[in-house]
């Protein structure tokens, strides 16, 4: 209960209402809440008694991707059930700080920073079945992009490995090199020819 619901409880809307239309409810209420506006601090305070102060939650304060142990109350309220439930079944030898200390780091890990790229994690995904399964059975909209022919396929992981951290120790399959010494009266030198090749799934081209 607030404060100015309190004070509501003890003003009379029929006094400033001439009949039953909603319209003259509606100006009653305004007039109420006027009232309310312009009332003193110490007036107010006079209607403080029986309220019940709700504080704030403690992730509109602090960031639960940058603060540990800023959770939601439901996380926290699951952590102290299970502590309560299975505390005495604890194999580990883990006390109940280093639990909660350790549930507080997954939450923290788990959270996602303001414009970190989840779209390419997202895109990483392309073509897993479960998901293709789902969208086949239940999606009746035909914009959405459904792998139904095995080249749609090709052309998805195409785009994964576009899209995915490629080292260049993984896509290379052999390196030759070849070196040639050439002597002359006043002149040596060294040439060196170095031949790469791929591995055929990224493709057949050879550089030399």
């Amino acid at each position: 209960m607030t404060p100015f619901i309190n004070y509501s409880r003890f003003f009379d809307l029929n006094t400033l209402t001439n009949s039953s239309k909603s319209k003259d409810i509606n100006e009653a209420r305004s007039i109420m809440v006027q009232t309310w506006r312009n009332l003193s601090d110490d007036k107010r305070q006079q209607y403080n008694h029986g309220v019940v102060k709700f504080y704030s939650p403690v992730t509109e304060n602090y960031l639960p991707a940058s603060n540990l142990g800023a959770i939601t109350e439901r996380l926290d309220d699951l952590i102290r059930n299970n502590i309560t439930t299975h505390g005495k079944l604890d194999q580990t030898n883990m006390d109940k700080r280093t639990f909660e200390k350790m549930i507080h780091f997954k939450s923290l890990k788990s959270c996602i920073d303001p414009g970190e790229s989840v779209e390419i994690l997202a895109a990483q995904s392309i073509g897993e079945p479960s998901t293709q399964m789902t969208l086949n059975s239940k999606n009746t909209n035909n914009e959405v992009p459904i792998l139904h022919s095995s080249s749609a396929l090709g052309k998805a992981k195409r785009l994964q490995r576009r899209w995915s951290r490629l080292l260049f120790s993984q896509v290379i399959k052999t390196l030759n090199i070849h070196k040639k010494l050439s002597l002359k009266l006043n002149d040596h030198k060294h040439t060196y020819k170095i031949e790469f090749y791929f591995d055929e799934k990224y493709g057949k081209k050879t550089i030399k």
